[in-house]
């Protein structure tokens, strides 16, 4: 062997895989998240253009969140109440705009201290001529808008649809909760005052708008959340409906939701995706993680092998012949590859929360604290091993200057071995990653709840379809 040639082959190729390397994590999901600055979402908001029912699926959302801000503040300042009065006018195809002033409404006469008694007149404006009313959230249209904005920043279609998902947020469930139960306060008040229609008219209002929240496509836990609100709506009616009992659509909307969180706690984690909501993929999650973590091993057991082959280099270039057999240093590379392929694959399987902890790691270079533990305990086995298999064998007149160049030489091949698996890894990685964005952009083209349950529980709602309140 030429100690030149090999040392420039390993340089050469470490710098190709080097390349692979940062090309692969700059793209996946959390690095992807990271990069994203509001300055940037709020420009790419601003540069994209909008259908109709996304302006309004954005002001219904916006509406939701300023009733949030007055729910968390002491009093209900008069500018909250003028915003939330002028979005509602930008909105044609629901009604859930009156419901949020109905909303704000009774905060402020709770507020008040105003008794129950005397709500209804203040309430009946926003809830009157409702009978066949939507009350749509149009959640999916503003979640399939901010999925494009993150496409046009540049963001992969699975991770784009994961941070849309995430921009738009999950505005409307604390409107949700408190509209739901203060209306059946004020429906159960007006019953007992003798006032049967404004009870009527209340209870029909919350149970359309619970109805159409649970059949509407968007996030999963605001479906989930409007089937339990409806469930305890429902459980305790003894009336019975076509073609079920209301008890028994109770049963069937906790089947449903039962549904759902059996399926999340089936899946792993989506530690890699920006939020800690169950994996959509399973398989192409776990497969992606899998080539990650070996890539990883392989790339700090490389570094290491690196760095102890120049180290030692000079001893090589100075005595090539103090290096032994080829064949020698061939079987002592491959030994030495073999043995951190099957390490880091026993890592993977018995340290898989050290795995989770340094992909999700933000680490900085000069703290040496934030760096990967699977690094560094690469970088020390690669020392260790390369070392011991240079150092092994019989020498004549063995001395420290006579296996030095030995030591070098197997370092280097060991170095040039494990770099050529190291880019294979990369590469199959690097697909890992790509059918990865893939399954989780198709999975998220349908209704976010069959994405984690699948379509057979939505059967559970066929009842549910042919009730109407």
């Amino acid at each position: 062997m030429r100690p030149a040639l090999v040392l420039l082959a390993a340089v050469l190729l470490s710098a190709v895989a080097a390349a692979q390397l940062v090309r692969l994590a700059s793209r996946l999901p959390l690095s992807q998240a990271r990069r994203l600055t509001s300055d940037n979402i709020r420009r790419g908001f601003q540069a994209a253009s909008s259908s109709r029912e996304t302006r309004q699926a954005m002001s219904l959302a916006n509406g939701s969140n300023i009733f949030t801000a007055a729910l968390m503040s002491a009093s209900v300042p008069e500018t909250l109440r003028a915003q939330l009065g002028e979005l509602s006018l930008h909105v044609t195809d629901t009604q859930l705009g009156r419901l949020q002033q109905a909303a704000l409404a009774m905060l402020e006469l709770e507020r008040g201290r105003r008794p129950v008694a005397d709500w209804w007149p203040a309430l009946q404006p926003y809830l009157s001529g409702l009978d066949r009313a939507t009350f749509g959230h149009l959640q999916s249209k503003y979640n399939a808008h901010a999925t494009t904005v993150m496409r046009s920043l540049g963001i992969d279609r699975g991770t784009a649809a994961e941070l849309g998902r995430l921009r738009a947020g999950y505005p409307h469930g604390p409107f949700l909760q408190f509209f739901v139960r203060r209306m059946q306060v004020v429906a159960d008040t007006e019953r007992a005052s003798g006032n049967a229609a404004a009870a009527r008219t209340c209870e029909h209002i919350v149970r359309s708008l619970l109805r159409q929240w649970v059949l509407e496509p968007g996030p999963a836990g605001l479906g989930l959340l409007a089937a339990d609100l409806l469930a305890q709506q429902l459980g305790g009616d003894e009336a019975t409906t076509r073609p079920a009992a209301l008890a028994d659509l109770a049963a069937q909307l906790r089947r449903w939701r039962a549904a759902y969180h059996r399926a999340a706690q089936e899946r792993p984690v989506a530690f890699l995706a920006p939020t800690r909501e169950p994996a959509l993929c399973p398989a192409e999650h776990q497969r992606l993680v899998g080539w990650l973590a070996v890539t990883m091993w392989l790339a700090a057991t490389t570094f290491g092998s690196a760095l102890l082959s120049v180290a030692s280099a000079w001893f090589w270039l100075k005595r090539p012949a103090g290096a032994g057999s080829k064949r020698g240093t061939l079987i002592a590379a491959m030994g030495v590859t073999t043995l951190a392929v099957a390490v880091g694959l026993v890592l993977m399987q018995a340290w898989p929360d050290l795995i989770r902890a340094d992909l999700k790691r933000e680490w900085v270079l000069a703290s040496l604290t934030t760096w990967p533990r699977q690094l560094l305990l690469g970088v020390g086995f690669a020392l260790a091993v390369v070392t011991l298999v240079g150092l092994l064998g019989r020498v004549p007149d063995a001395g420290p200057t006579r296996r030095a160049p030995r030591l070098a030489a197997r370092a280097a091949a060991a170095w040039l071995m494990l770099v050529l698996v190291l880019m294979v890894c990369t590469a199959f990685s690097a697909r890992a990653r790509g059918q990865y964005e893939a399954a989780v952009a198709a999975a998220l083209d349908n209704d976010d709840y069959t994405a984690v349950a699948g379509p057979a529980a939505d059967v559970l709602l066929d009842a549910l379809r042919a009730w109407k309140p």
